[in-house]
């Protein structure tokens, strides 16, 4: 249960930000750029607008990565129904929320970005896959975060090593040893090898955290300024 927060409620929780899209049907998304900015710029995609002021992984990373050089774009998405990608095929919520990704890729590119990575939950997970397909040639990274195996299609996996995507898959806490290899294995089959890295979380509120530091290290690692 929460309280849904106003986009002025938005806004004031985090400091330093602005809202920058401006379309046919304006949406809530907020930038912040980075001092000496890095060529990468990094998209984060919330599956619910709460999830952009309630202290969660994308909220934190939105206010760290511009400390560490990189800026970084949340959108105001519309709540993704589904977490399956055959679910979402005729669906208006999905297709305008791509369509919201598309305009804020575009953003980014347009304030000087080289290419982007995306960040992704559960539920927008699909969302930034099928983006990072359509759209390879600016979309350099993509970040999943603890989604269930049943969601990684092998059709979408091999569109995805095809695109020479670099990858970072968070897992789920209590995944089993085994269950590990298993998703290794499932990437390397699909056409992944030196760009797909996969990490394990603590449970509980440390998770954010711990999560946070670890994208931060992957995005220095992998895209060097």
């Amino acid at each position: 249960f929460f309280t849904q927060k106003t986009a002025y409620e938005i806004r004031l929780s985090l400091v330093g930000s602005e809202m920058c899209i401006r379309d046919s049907q304006p949406f809530l998304s907020l930038y912040r750029p980075a001092v000496d900015a890095a060529q990468m710029a990094i998209i984060l995609l919330p599956s619910q607008p709460h999830q952009m002021a309630d202290g969660g992984l994308l909220q934190t990373l939105y206010r760290d990565l511009p400390i560490a050089g990189w800026s970084a774009l949340i959108v105001a998405l519309p709540a993704q129904p589904s977490q399956h990608a055959n679910e979402l095929v005729n669906d208006a919520h999905h297709r305008l929320a791509i369509h919201r990704t598309d305009q804020a890729v575009d953003h980014m590119m347009a304030q000087g970005a080289g290419s982007t990575a995306l960040i992704a939950d559960r539920l927008s997970a699909q969302l930034a896959i099928e983006t990072a397909i359509t759209r390879p040639d600016i979309t350099s990274g993509l970040v999943l975060w603890q989604l269930d195996h049943l969601q990684l299609t092998s059709d979408k996996l091999q569109q995805l090593a095809s695109s020479q995507i670099t990858l970072l898959d968070i897992l789920p806490a209590d995944l089993l040893a085994q269950d590990k290899i298993n998703r290794r294995r499932q990437f390397q089959l699909a056409g992944f090898g030196q760009n797909y890295r996969q990490i394990s979380v603590p449970k509980g509120q440390a998770a954010i955290r711990y999560s946070s530091r670890r994208i931060q290290e992957w995005i220095a690692t992998e895209f060097k300024k």
